[in-house]
């Protein structure tokens, strides 16, 4: 989601930095991303044009994952609700019913 751009530039920004500076892009570099999660280190490694690969132990999140990136979702197309059930870091309770609408970039073509 667009909330969380800052957070993803601080932490995936010196990973993409040093991978671009270390790994030619040659079209032949494969970049693996372990413990991947919902896959947007992956999404990020494959918009600059390396071939990546996504591994996750937990069976949610690549449920999670398969949906958002092969699904053929436009951006905001999907209205996610990560704070209905968890009251921690919510001011108010209307901010529980705060949507984060998913993917936040055109996830195609690339």
């Amino acid at each position: 989601a667009a909330e969380g751009a800052a957070e993803r530039a601080a932490c995936y920004g010196p990973i993409l930095d040093e991978l671009e500076r270390v790994v030619p892009r040659d079209g032949r570099s494969r970049v693996l991303v372990p413990g991947a999660g919902l896959a947007r280190l992956v999404l990020e490694v494959a918009a600059r044009g390396y071939g990546a690969q996504g591994n996750e132990f937990s069976y949610h999140m690549l449920l999670c994952s398969n949906f958002l990136l092969n699904s053929g979702l436009r951006p905001n197309e999907v209205a996610l609700y990560p704070f209905v059930d968890q009251p921690s870091n919510c001011r108010r309770a209307g901010d529980r019913l705060r949507a984060a609408r998913v993917p936040d970039v055109a996830l195609y073509p690339f």
